[in-house]
């Protein structure tokens, strides 16, 4: 169940996502955090980090929690731990900066 109920949260996420307006698949040149979006999930370790064009706050994910998203908008893992899709496969980590665009609106589990 707890895979199913996984699964569940990532399809609705995944529509919240794609209903999104406005958002853009790259970085600002200049920072406007009028601009950053509101977390559509609580951050319950209370941590934000800077997302992925070093701008907006996110939040920083424990194990099993959700993360990924574009610009990381829900959230980055903690050190230690990679954002893995539904395939298991890591797609967002510091250490990879050079995945490709269509990844950006992967979410993930930390893991």
């Amino acid at each position: 169940t707890t895979m199913r109920n996984l699964l569940l949260i990532s399809g609705i996420l995944l529509t919240l996502l794609s209903t999104a307006a406005g958002t853009s698949d790259s970085c600002p040149e200049l920072c406007d955090k009028s601009k950053c979006e509101e977390p559509v999930i609580s951050c319950d370790s209370g941590v934000f980090v800077k997302d992925e064009c070093d701008c907006c706050d996110v939040c920083l994910r424990s194990r099993n929690q959700i993360c990924g998203g574009l610009h990381a908008r829900f959230g980055k893992c903690e050190s230690g731990l990679e954002c893995v899709n539904d395939n298991n496969e890591a797609f967002m980590n510091d250490e990879d900066s050079d995945r490709e665009e269509e990844e950006d609106d992967v979410i993930g589990v930390c893991q």
